[in-house]
């Protein structure tokens, strides 16, 4: 509330009022509240109505509905700028096999009437040679898949369109970067690596939120995730015994809802994520990790000191994804085993097919035929019904599979065990699975890669240029733009009223101004940590507490002690049960040279000890913390310098600085590689020489979140 006073005299009066008035005002992020007091405070009145009331307008609203379109218009600019370079890499040897191969493919999206149109007197856009054309094609290699696959294992000269068309498909659907920095194939791609990440970073949650972690089981996690024909729901139940996971405010109903919710999660299964992070600013917090869209909103919402948990959630769900899509063919390809789940996909519909006309051979027509458009181009996909509908995409597999129950209960189907097998399969998800569903997200780039360069070492012997051109191939699949470094040109970016660039704050190195960005060559022309730098310091504020500095890291050394002083200020303690006492500046200075040494939280029981052992009194009883037992602010910051790098129990004045260096950093750079850089070249070896190999390998590993209070 903010008071505006007007004296007698002034140019804006209260008609039919001579004395002095106050206008009080209620400004919110939707409505203006007002009222019009005299100098007692009572409320005036104009024209016989009381002077107050509101005003209501709609709230200003965020970025955040843009944020998700602009990040998916770069992925597809970024994308077809890949396939550009592809193609540039590619075109000499594509021009001597089929000059207008390129062309054709550009222009496949027109009709024949096109203007645009120059290739109109081919038939097909891909295959138009006498003895191979587009029906050849698809003949032999019903799927990409089944072309990969033959491109690794023949032992002929491939056609050169066709490792393009491989290429092509890799480089455009090239998988996801969840376990960046693993060295995976489709033979040891296990979740054991997810799984321990995964460990660690509850156990390291529990302990910021001062949660008991018990002994977890890594083995018994593993086993529990890769255990073969368990229904998702009862995976999850198994996985959620193995996590000891509890709090000391006693509600065991929350402790077994934060365990049922972790374990659902990592299988794939609807969870109300704020059993595990509380209440989330997102407008729902209920989902599946498979749902791409909803799961990047979740995680802008996700608190800073959840986010490494959340993401460790992420990794497991897809190593559990991606565990199931390679055991078509285990210890294969990831194209093997799509070719295998291929032809497991026709077996199961003949399956299917011999069961309907067994058991409701009346309905045959209607679940796998149905009726066609007009003009007959195809089935009417608003009309027809089965599995007509879920082949055309309009039906969700679970929705599916009831469908086929209800259409086979109490035919006699239940005692055939072609059915019990099927059902299984359906509880499995595995029964007329498609090749293309939102589990290939889990494949990673490592796998893409591994074929694509089994590709190029089988096909080099044809083509030279293959192996010559080897890492940039390889590149345009494993390059990608760090999130920190953001649009890589800052030509035609858009600008704010002020004139700075919106989007766009990439930093190049000197003399590279020039210079055209590509994957095998940006690291020498973009400065990553520049570019992060600017990044971050972009995205925090000013501090709230002192006017025109910058924000302070929510682990900085001096934020940590502001906020425990600010707490404690507002903590009283009794003697007798009924007068409070504040803690006077010396009192707070001793306790924070007392408590910042000791890891944990401060509790008021810690606090009455202290009290009496100091002669303050021995039954003196504290209150007024966050928590209803203690403090919610604590040194962890420097217990983890003083206890665990330097390993003095103590941080000295003169480390001080460096530390807050530290911390800043860690804070600054998710990337661990340019953190561990700005480490060795100012305070390793390179450096200063204080902290050495082993310091800086621990500091890397702990990861700093967060920024203190901005405007």
């Amino acid at each position: 509330m903010s008071l505006y006073h007007n004296r007698k005299g002034n140019s804006v009066n209260l008609r039919n009022f001579k004395g002095t008035y106050s206008i009080g005002l209620d400004m919110g992020t939707g409505s203006v509240g007002w009222a019009v007091t005299d100098e007692s405070g009572r409320l005036l009145h104009f024209k016989k109505q009381p002077t107050w009331g509101s005003r209501l307008f709609d709230g200003a609203q965020t970025a955040a509905a843009a944020r998700a379109p602009r990040g998916q218009r770069r992925r597809y600019i970024r994308r077809r700028w890949r396939l550009d370079l592809l193609q540039g890499l590619m075109q000499e040897e594509i021009n001597c096999a089929d000059p207008d191969f390129f062309i054709r493919l550009r222009q496949s999206r027109l009709v024949k009437t096109d203007p645009a149109k120059t290739t109109s007197n081919y038939r097909w856009p891909l295959f138009n040679d006498d003895d191979f054309t587009e029906v050849d094609y698809y003949d032999r290699f019903p799927t990409i898949y089944h072309l990969r696959k033959w491109l690794m294992e023949t032992d002929e000269q491939a056609d050169i369109r066709l490792i393009y068309l491989a290429f092509h498909n890799i480089v455009k659907h090239r998988g996801n970067f969840l376990r960046v920095g693993q060295k995976l194939s489709a033979k040891n791609a296990k979740p054991d690596v997810a799984v321990a990440d995964f460990c660690d970073a509850l156990r390291s949650w529990c302990d910021g939120q001062e949660g008991e972690c018990g002994s977890l089981k890594k083995a018994d996690i593993l086993a529990a995730l890769t255990e073969s024909g368990l229904r998702p729901s009862d995976r999850s139940t198994e996985i959620a015994g193995l996590l000891p996971v509890s709090f000391a405010d006693g509600d065991s109903a929350a402790d077994k809802k934060l365990r049922n919710a972790l374990a659902k999660a990592m299988v794939g299964l609807k969870v109300e994520f704020k059993d595990i992070f509380g209440e989330l600013a997102t407008e729902t917090a209920t989902v599946s990790l498979s749902q791409d869209d909803e799961v990047e909103a979740l995680l802008d919402a996700c608190p800073d000191d959840g986010k490494e948990l959340f993401e460790a959630l992420q990794k497991v769900y897809s190593a559990f994804v991606l565990q199931g899509l390679l055991s078509y063919a285990p210890g294969e390809t990831i194209s093997a085993n799509m070719v295998a789940k291929y032809d497991q996909y026709a077996s199961d519909l003949k399956t299917l097919k011999a069961l309907v006309r067994e058991y409701a051979a009346g309905s045959y027509d209607v679940f796998f035929r149905g009726p066609l458009y007009e003009d007959e181009s195809g089935y009417d996909q608003f009309k027809v019904k089965g599995y007509t509908r879920y082949n055309l995409g309009k039906t969700a597999y679970d929705d599916f599979a009831k469908e086929v129950k209800g259409l086979l209960s109490g035919t006699g189907a239940e005692s055939d065990e072609r059915y019990a097998t099927m059902i299984q399969s359906f509880e499995t998800q595995r029964f007329l699975r498609r090749l293309k569903t939102s589990d290939n997200g889990s494949i990673c780039y490592q796998l893409h890669l591994e074929e694509m360069e089994a590709i190029i070492d089988n096909q080099s012997r044809f083509y030279p240029m293959l192996a010559s051109e080897k890492d940039k191939l390889l590149s345009l699949v494993e390059f990608r733009i760090p999130y920190y470094v953001g649009p890589l040109t800052k030509r035609n970016a858009r600008k704010d009223a002020h004139g700075n660039l919106r989007f766009a704050w990439s930093e190049r190195k000197p003399g590279t101004d020039d210079v055209a960005i590509t994957p095998w060559n940006w690291e020498s022309v973009i400065d990553k940590g520049k570019s992060a730098e600017k990044f971050i310091k972009r995205m925090t504020g000013i501090c709230t507490y002192l006017q025109g500095e910058d924000v302070l890291p929510k682990s900085s050394l001096l934020y940590e002690e502001f906020c425990f002083l600010n707490e404690l200020n507002g903590m009283r303690y009794t003697l007798d049960g009924d007068k409070d006492h504040r803690f006077d500046a010396a009192q707070r200075q001793e306790i924070v040279e007392e408590f910042r040494k000791k890891p944990g939280r401060v509790t008021n029981a810690k606090i009455q000890k202290w009290l009496a052992a100091n002669g303050y009194g021995s039954s003196a009883t504290v209150k007024g913390g966050q928590n209803e037992s203690g403090m919610e602010s604590k040194f962890a910051s420097y217990s983890f310098f003083a206890n665990e790098i330097f390993g003095t129990g103590e941080i000295l004045d003169g480390d001080r600085s460096m530390v807050e260096d530290v911390i800043f950093w860690s804070t600054l750079f998710e990337d661990r590689s340019i953190l561990k850089e700005r480490l060795e070249e100012t305070y390793g070896v390179a450096g200063e020489g204080r902290l050495n190999a082993d310091q800086i390998k621990k500091i890397c590993k702990k990861r700093f979140v967060g920024w203190g209070h901005t405007d």
